[in-house]
């Protein structure tokens, strides 16, 4: 029997993430929540997709929203670009240079940084990498070769915590709420339904399940083939627009 896929929309902007679960909230009420023996933990998803939805439109009201989002992206790439590099220098022809690379690599791994945390804890961590980085590892940094690197990680870190700040400002009076707070909540709402969903698909009728799980596989398919057309037109797919609607939604 056919299961529902595995989906990550952390790669996916505030408005497509939405839809994508608007879309599948459509096809679960076409088949019904009392059908799919889902009513219990339905009502939980629909709660927490309108408070997403909500938050997005307050957030959507500032003008410096997609500042935002573009300077996390960058900074998102030079971090990459600096592991990437790290990674490399670990298994450099010269002694030295891997000696470096590990003492650096232990303290990327003690901060634990993770692109896709909220953006505080985000900035947090980065914060914390560059200063021990800069302040303690400058040798190892030039040894690796990297000083430029993450001297452009800071500064792209300091420039998104400084417009994070704006728009929190600007927003305060309005009473602006987290989207990643509420787009995490969604997605376990929604990871609980596709486990209860794959799991009854096992063990009752088969045929109950086979039209929902087949349209929420295609819809995720639809997703993966426009985000990796929109990032192969400019390299990032910043300047793109948001991923429209399927055909026939």
């Amino acid at each position: 029997m056919e299961q529902i896929q595995r989906f990550d929309l952390s790669r996916y902007r505030d408005k497509e993430h939405a839809q994508f679960h608007d879309l599948v909230k459509k096809y679960i009420e076409e088949e019904t929540a009392e059908k799919l023996g889902i009513i219990k933990i339905y009502p939980a998803y629909v709660k927490a997709l309108q408070t997403e939805i909500n938050t997005i439109n307050v957030e959507s009201g500032s003008r410096l929203t997609s500042g935002i989002a573009a300077a996390d992206e960058y900074r998102d790439e030079i971090y990459s670009a600096f592991i990437n590099d790290l990674n490399a220098k670990i298994n450099w022809f010269d002694p030295d240079v891997r000696a470096a690379a590990d003492n650096i690599r232990r303290i990327v791994d003690q901060v634990g940084y993770v692109s896709r945390d909220p953006y505080p804890e985000e900035s947090k961590a980065l914060t914390s990498l560059v200063d021990q980085l800069i302040t303690n590892y400058a040798g190892d940094l030039a040894v690796t070769e990297q000083t430029t690197l993450v001297t452009k990680l800071k500064e792209a870190n300091d420039d998104f915590i400084t417009r994070f700040g704006s728009r929190n400002d600007e927003q305060a009076s309005r009473g602006s709420g987290n989207v990643s707070k509420t787009r995490g909540a969604v997605d376990e709402a929604y990871k609980k339904i596709v486990t209860a969903i794959n799991g009854l698909s096992l063990v009752g009728d088969a045929e109950v399940y086979q039209n929902i799980i087949g349209k929420i596989n295609e819809l995720i398919s639809y997703y993966k083939n426009m985000l990796a057309i929109r990032k192969a037109k400019d390299g990032k797919g910043s300047s793109e627009p948001d991923i429209p609607l399927p055909p026939g939604a």
